[in-house]
């Protein structure tokens, strides 16, 4: 850390004074510069009297600064600047360097936003449409340096994304796209080296739904057309689903109707519109899973996209993946799976699984217990009405071990049957728990409790 705080600082001499060759000079190098030449296009000149170094539109500060560099960066006068690149097979050898203050400090650029330091892409998130980008100069032939509303951080567009189709040139005094002109634009990048939001004016992007994998939500609703119906060894296995441009999704055979369809490809033609809802993402293999269940897409259930938004009595229908013989597997939505054990299956009592349910189908289920960290859910197809909510929260307050109060509701020969007063909760007493003494001390006790 000390090393690297020395390193930035070029207040001291902390920049390379002799080097044997011009191999020495490493893209990072901190140099002192002599000024030879300063233009409306950057800045050249020499170290150690040899060697030439450029700084470009960008990186001379030319660009994203108002100021004159004739005016900041005298002829003669000495700067201190880093090494970006090299040149290595120009003759004689050349350098890229650059001035501007976050590469000469190793520091990232930072975006203040009422006063709050932010990193660049949380002041402004990739794909955000602002609705007013100010031109503040033009580069013809180039492109647009222009103001987003984020102080630190300018904003370039390139002259390809100025405007749907070719633009034969830009001019500052004159044009739609002059000096001062405002514009509606979407971010579509962000240079790190060079310390500028990237955006685009263009017509066809900012009318995209989304320009990358990132920018849907898993558990959100989506429309697009159906690209092509895939075809494998056992049928038709799935559909490609075009969302927006270069954003396609994958809805397996098993999510494309709520029942099994015989033949899919007669629901389904290419160019159809279709509304599906987004299963899961996987931005880093560029893969979208769609569902296109009607059970699923209408749902007004809040999706289960993660285990820590998951609470106990919670409703939302969910896809059996796997039939096990003391239960099933249920999916929600990105990795959130569940377990629904045959006892919580139904009311009925069942013993195979596979017999009432099967792999596919949509089922409705409540939360019976979540635990986050081991990543764990519990869920039960049972009707929640019989079991209300007053009754499971009264449970999950019940210490074992906890003294109550119950009324006696029913007897039999075997046990007795009460509700505990006040959390109205029914429990079951055993007769051989109503003493500590022997068999016969406790059946006198049962016959002197009378129900009520």
């Amino acid at each position: 850390m000390c090393r690297y705080s020395k390193a930035r600082n070029l207040k001291k001499s902390n920049y390379l004074t002799d080097a044997p060759t011009v191999d020495a000079f490493l893209p990072g190098t901190a140099l002192e510069i002599l000024v030879v030449e300063t233009t409306p296009k950057g800045l050249s000149g020499k170290v150690m009297g040899m060697v030439d170094v450029t700084a470009d539109l960008v990186h001379s500060g030319a660009g994203t600064s108002e100021k004159d560099l004739e005016k900041k960066y005298k002829i003669g006068s000495k700067v201190k600047g880093r090494v970006i690149c090299t040149f290595p097979n120009t003759n004689p050898p050349k350098l890229g360097i650059s001035l501007l203050d976050h590469i000469t400090s190793l520091q990232s650029r930072q975006a203040t936003v009422a006063t709050e330091k932010l990193n660049p892409l949380e002041a402004m998130a990739l794909s955000s449409i602002v609705e007013e980008v100010t031109v503040k100069k033009v580069e013809p032939g180039v492109g647009l340096f222009v103001d987003v509303g984020v102080k630190n951080i300018p904003g370039f567009v390139h002259i390809s994304r100025v405007k749907d189709g070719k633009i034969e040139n830009l001019d500052e005094a004159s044009g739609p796209y002059k000096v001062g002109s405002v514009h509606r634009g979407r971010v579509v990048g962000y240079n790190s080296m060079d310390g500028v939001y990237l955006l685009s004016f263009e017509k066809s992007v900012l009318e995209q739904p989304y320009l990358r994998i990132e920018d849907l939500k898993v558990g959100e609703i989506v429309k697009g057309k159906v690209e092509k119906i895939v075809v494998n060894g056992s049928g038709v296995g799935g559909l490609l689903v075009n969302l927006a441009e270069n954003i396609t999704g994958f809805v397996p055979e098993m999510h494309m109707a709520d029942v099994q369809l015989l033949h899919p490809e007669k629901k389904f033609k290419e160019g159809m519109t279709v509304t599906a809802r987004v299963l899961s993402t996987d931005p880093s293999k560029r893969q979208i899973r769609l569902t296109l269940k009607r059970s699923l897409v209408n749902s007004e259930s809040t999706p289960f996209v993660s285990y820590d938004e998951i609470s106990a009595t919670m409703q939302s229908p969910g896809t059996i993946v796997n039939i096990l013989p003391n239960g099933a597997v249920v999916q929600f939505y990105g990795t959130i799976r569940g377990f629904l054990p045959v006892s919580e299956m139904s009311e009925a009592y069942i013993q195979d699984p596979s017999q009432h349910f099967k792999v596919g189908q949509v089922v409705n289920v409540h939360v019976l217990k979540v635990d986050p960290e081991s990543k764990k859910l519990t869920i039960s197809c049972k009707d929640p009405s019989v079991f209300g909510l007053a009754q499971q929260n009264a449970l999950k307050e019940l210490k074992v071990g906890q003294v109550v109060s119950a009324l006696v509701t029913e007897k039999s020969n075997d046990d007795i049957s009460v509700e505990i007063q006040e959390l109205g909760l029914r429990a079951v007493l055993p007769v051989g728990h109503l003493t500590d003494g022997s068999e016969n001390k406790n059946r006198s006790t049962w016959k002197k409790i009378r129900v009520g």
